[in-house]
C-alpha cells in the first residue's frame, strides 16, 4: 500500500522538486558559492545569537587594585606552598600556625604582594596546646587558652609565593605576640604602621611602630607593657592611640584596675609618634573619626573638631542628640542617629545624616545602621524599611530603591567594599532561604541552611541575579567573573568557600576546608593546614595566574 498526498501537500513537493533540480542544473562554482555563503550566514546567526545569550561581566579594574583569581572550577592545591620555616618558625612552633592576609595596606603599595601576618602556639617541647591537639586547629587569631609563642609579619608575592622579607614581631615590638594589625600606607614614603596586641613575658601587652615595606625594618617603636597604649586608628597624616585603664589578664579573663571611662586618647602627627599634638579624657560613649585635618570626637550627640596642627578644639556641626557614629568616607563626614521613638520590635529606622567636612549638613536619610553602607561611583547604598536604596553622596537625592522580594525574612545587609569590587553590582545578603529551601517555599529563613544574595544593578538597583550561599557568609572577593562567599563555621576550626557566577548567580562550586583556614591573600585563594603550612589553590581546568591578570 503506498500514501496517497493530500491536495495540501503537492504544492510543497513541486516546490521541493524544482529547488532540487535547480541545484543540479547549478554548476559546481556555484553550488560551491551557495554553500560559503549558507555558511556564513548560519555563523553570523550563531555568533549573534550567543552574543545576545553570553553572560555579560563588568570590563572595568577592580577599584581596590585586586584582580581575584577566577576559579570557575573547584580548585586544587597545585601552585606553591609556603612552611612555617619560610618565616622562621622552628619544628616544635609549627603546628596551627594560623596565618592571615592584612588588608590595611592593600596591594597597591606593594607592587601586587600582600601583607601577611603568622602566629601560633605550639609550645617549646613541640606539644601542641589542648586547642590543637585533637583533629583540628581554633585558629582563633592570637587569643586562645595560652600565650601565642610564634608571631611573624611577612611581605609575600602571592603569584609564585616568595617571601620578600619576615619580621619577627613578638622580639621587635617587645609585645609577645597575637592579634596583629597594619595601618594604611604613606605611599610617600613607603611606610606603614604595624600595631600588636597579645601576651609578652609579662602578662599582657600592646605595642606599635613604623614598618618599611620595601624592607621590613621596624623603627619608632613603642610598647605598651601593661597593655594600656594601643593604636586604635591611623592614616598616611595622623594617628590615634588610645590609653584604657589598666587592667591584668588571668585564666583567660581581663580584670580592670580602675573604672572603665577614666582613661585618655592621644592625636599624633603620623611623621612624630613621640610628641601628642593633642590629649584628650575618654568617657567610654565616644566615637572618634580621623579627618584631612585632623579627628573629630562625637560624645553624647555633640562633635568637637581637633586641629591636627595646632591641637586647639572647636564645636563643629549641628547638635545631633542620638548620633552614635561617626565616619569619614572621602569628603564626606557620615553619622549615624538612632531612631527617635524606637518600636519594641526595633523595626523604626534610624537616620545617616552626611555632612561636608566643614561641618555643614548637606542631607539626611532614614536607614538600618546594622545594615552596611556601601559606595559606588557617586552613590551610597544602604538598607531601609522601604529596601535597598541608593542615594547620590552630593545631594542625598534618592537614585533608584529595590524593594525586598519577601518583607516576612526582614532587610537585606549591604556587603561594605567588597575587595575586587569594580562598582558595577551591589550584593545585597538577604534572609531569604536559598537553595532547596527557597525552591521548596516550605521553610522559613530560621529553618534554612543556606540564604540568597541578591545581585543588584549599580546603575538602576535592577536585579541581575540571585545566588545561594551558606547562612552567615560574608562577600569575601569579587573576581572578573566569579563571586566568593567565605563562612566560618561555629568553633572557627572549619571555613567554607562558595563560588558563583556573577552574571548569572549560579553555583560554581563549594569547598568544605575540612579542618583547613580558607582565606584569600589578595586575589589568591590560599589553604592553612593543621601542619602550619599554606597552599595556594587554583582552577585545576586554566593553570594560570590570574591574580594580576587583567582583561
Amino acid at each position: 500500500m503506498t500514501d496517497q498526498a493530500s491536495p495540501s501537500d503537492q504544492p510543497l513537493a513541486r516546490a521541493r522538486r524544482r529547488s532540487g533540480a535547480a541545484w543540479h542544473r547549478a554548476s559546481r562554482a556555484r553550488r560551491l558559492a551557495l554553500v560559503t555563503a549558507a555558511v556564513v550566514v548560519i555563523a553570523a546567526l550563531v555568533t549573534t545569537v550567543g552574543l545576545v545569550e553570553a553572560p555579560r561581566y563588568s570590563s572595568a579594574d577592580a577599584l581596590d587594585g585586586v584582580d581575584g583569581d577566577d576559579l570557575r572550577h573547584e580548585p586544587v592545591a597545585a601552585s606553591w606552598t609556603l612552611t612555617p620555616a619560610d618565616v622562621g618558625v622552628p619544628d616544635d612552633r609549627a603546628e596551627c600556625l594560623l596565618w592571615q592576609a592584612e588588608p590595611g595596606v592593600g596591594t597597591g603599595g606593594l607592587d601586587g604582594d600582600v601583607l601577611v601576618s603568622a602566629s601560633g602556639d605550639g609550645t617549646d617541647d613541640g606539644a601542641a596546646t589542648s586547642a590543637a591537639s585533637d583533629t583540628g586547629c581554633s585558629f582563633d587569631g592570637g587569643f586562645g587558652g595560652t600565650a601565642q609563642t610564634s608571631s611573624r609579619l611577612a611581605r609575600v608575592d602571592p603569584v609564585d609565593g616568595t617571601v620578600r622579607w619576615w619580621v619577627d614581631l613578638g622580639t621587635e615590638l617587645d609585645a609577645g605576640s597575637g592579634f596583629v594589625q597594619v595601618w594604611p600606607a604613606d605611599e610617600a614614603t613607603g611606610t606603614a604602621l604595624v600595631s600588636s596586641l597579645g601576651f609578652g613575658d609579662d602578662g599582657f601587652a600592646s605595642a606599635y611602630g613604623r614598618l618599611d615595606l620595601a624592607t621590613g625594618e621596624l623603627t619608632d617603636v613603642t610598647t605598651s607593657p601593661n597593655g594600656r597604649a594601643r593604636l586604635t586608628d591611623a592614616t598616611a597624616s595622623w594617628v590615634l592611640v588610645s590609653s584604657d585603664p589598666e587592667f591584668s589578664y588571668q585564666d583567660s579573663a581581663v580584670y580592670y584596675d580602675s573604672e572603665p571611662g577614666t582613661g585618655e586618647f592621644s592625636l599624633y602627627r603620623a611623621d612624630d609618634l613621640d610628641t601628642p599634638v593633642w590629649t584628650g579624657e575618654t568617657t567610654g560613649r565616644q566615637d572618634e573619626a580621623l579627618t584631612p585635618d585632623g579627628l573629630l570626637v562625637l560624645d553624647d550627640g555633640v562633635i568637637t573638631a581637633v586641629d591636627g596642627r595646632t591641637g586647639d578644639t572647636t564645636p563643629w556641626g549641628p547638635d545631633l542628640p542620638t548620633a552614635t557614629t561617626l565616619t569619614v568616607d572621602g569628603d564626606l563626614v557620615v553619622v549615624g542617629l538612632d531612631p527617635a521613638i524606637p518600636t519594641s520590635t526595633g523595626d523604626t529606622d534610624g537616620t545617616v545624616v552626611a555632612l561636608s567636612l566643614d561641618g555643614t549638613e548637606r542631607w539626611r536619610h532614614g536607614y538600618r545602621q546594622d545594615r552596611g553602607v556601601q559606595p559606588t561611583d557617586d552613590c551610597l547604598v544602604f538598607s531601609t524599611t522601604p529596601g535597598v536604596v541608593c542615594v547620590d553622596r552630593r545631594t542625598g537625592a534618592e537614585l533608584w530603591t529595590t524593594p525586598p522580594r519577601d518583607r516576612r525574612h526582614g532587610l537585606a545587609r549591604v556587603t561594605t567594599d567588597p575587595a575586587g569590587g569594580r562598582g558595577s553590582l551591589v550584593f545585597a545578603q538577604t534572609f531569604e532561604p536559598g537553595g532547596a529551601a527557597a525552591a521548596s517555599g516550605d521553610l522559613t529563613s530560621d529553618q534554612a541552611d543556606e540564604r540568597t544574595v541578591r545581585l543588584l544593578d549599580a546603575t538602576t538597583g535592577d536585579e541581575v541575579a540571585r545566588a545561594a550561599v551558606p547562612g552567615e557568609s560574608e562577600i569575601a572577593l569579587v573576581g572578573r567573573t566569579t563571586g566568593y562567599a567565605t563562612t566560618s563555621p561555629s568553633g572557627g576550626r572549619t571555613s567554607v568557600v562558595t563560588a558563583f557566577d556573577l552574571a548569572d548567580g549560579h553555583r560554581l562550586w563549594q569547598l568544605d576546608s575540612d579542618g583547613d583556614q580558607l582565606g584569600f591573600w589578595g586575589g589568591a585563594l590560599v589553604a592553612n593546614r593543621p601542619d602550619g603550612s599554606v597552599h595556594r589553590l587554583v582552577d585545576p581546568v586554566r593553570l594560570v595566574d590570574p591574580v594580576r591578570e587583567v582583561g
